[in-house]
């Protein structure tokens, strides 16, 4: 049986002690990486905080490196 944290502090103590870098299997590893990383985005979004970029300027910065497309091209 899983214990629940008791607070939210508890909660990201736990999830800051996770080290993906641990995990042998390489596809649940790079699912835990996206995982943490979306919390983190999340996390970042409701403090209001905005260390962390939004999404559509990571896409944009992404795909002006490496262009998939028309598709992803502003108009």
């Amino acid at each position: 049986m899983t214990q629940k944290p008791s607070n939210d502090q508890s909660g990201l103590e736990l999830l800051q002690a996770i080290d993906p870098k641990r995990i042998a299997d390489e596809s649940v590893r790079r699912t835990v990486e996206i995982l943490l990383n979306l919390v983190e985005y999340v996390r970042d979004r409701i403090s209001q905080s905005r260390i962390i970029p939004s999404l559509a300027t990571i896409i944009r910065e992404k795909s002006s490196v490496n262009p998939f497309g028309w598709s992803w091209q502003p108009e």
